[in-house]
């Protein structure tokens, strides 16, 4: 039917139109025509199977989104028990992301000498500059015990607190072990607190799960230290000042923790930069 009413036009410039031929066209124009007519078939055909397999293809789609539906979410998806044990992904931000970006931020940046890190942190409004860690470490007294005397000068412009108690009631000056440092918090009014010797560590790196756990430890939570624990954790990590979960829990008393702790190998001999171990956190804090 097409090759018919393609040989009845006389193909004038324009496509898919032309005139009417006359009874008295040659030869050679009805060959022109269809050679032209047969183009066209083939553009008509192809243009047709690709119109068919585009309605496979949607008709396809249709019927699997129709079943997923039906389906109503039973057994959609195969799910993985061990995502099941995955801390923190289904619902809300992860335990203790608000302490991990803010205090325990600025804290590492100042153990560091990380500066700029404090002032990004410090201009976004991010965190207090005077708020302590679990154990009411501050940024200045965590620079002073690392001795970043760049990161003090910083936070003392930015007007830090120059007197903050930490758990031990010691004020950053108690940690001065460089005398330029204790010189330049002392032309700022800082005075002495409770003394405990201290002697700075090695920087260990910590990754966000570490200090999840030492805030687990902190709040007694054993439910997210056992999800911590199954996701392969560093149970004698330690921080800026050496303390480790278990030293925490000891310090706050948390016998839950402690007993999860102890059972899962912590190391209750490890002391921290005070020279005190689990025991004596505990001792120390009438636990």
């Amino acid at each position: 039917m097409i090759t018919l009413h393609v040989f009845r036009f006389e193909y004038s410039g324009k496509w898919c139109s032309g005139d009417f031929l006359t009874d008295g066209a040659t030869y050679a124009r009805q060959d022109y025509l269809i050679e032209r007519g047969k183009i066209l078939l083939g553009l008509v055909m192809y243009v047709w199977v690709g119109l068919l397999t585009y309605g496979c293809i949607l008709s396809c789609l249709i019927t699997a989104g129709s079943r997923r539906d039906r389906l109503g979410g039973k057994n959609v998806e195969k799910v993985d028990d061990s995502v099941e044990k995955q801390a923190f992904v289904s619902h809300g931000p992860a335990p203790y992301e608000r302490e991990i970006r803010t205090v325990i931020a600025a804290c590492q940046a100042a153990s560091c000498g990380h500066v700029r890190i404090l002032a990004l942190l410090a201009k976004r409004g991010i965190v207090s500059l005077d708020e302590g860690d679990y154990d009411n470490r501050t940024p200045l007294h965590v620079a002073v015990a690392a001795g970043q005397i760049e990161a003090v000068k910083y936070l003392l412009d930015q007007n830090a607190n120059v007197n903050p108690l930490d758990r031990w009631s010691s004020t950053p000056l108690n940690d001065a072990n460089n005398k330029d440092i204790a010189t330049l918090l002392q032309s700022k009014g800082a005075k002495l607190g409770k003394k405990h010797a201290y002697t700075p560590i090695k920087i260990q790196n910590l990754n966000d799960d570490d200090n999840r756990l030492f805030y687990a430890a902190f709040r007694n939570d054993v439910k997210n230290m056992t999800i911590l624990k199954n996701q392969g954790w560093r149970v004698n990590a330690y921080d800026y000042d050496g303390r480790t979960a278990l030293g925490i829990a000891a310090s706050q008393g948390n016998l839950e923790a402690v007993q999860f702790l102890v059972e899962n190998d912590a190391d209750h001999r490890h002391r921290d930069a005070r020279g005190n171990n689990a025991l004596d956190d505990a001792i120390r804090e009438n636990r």
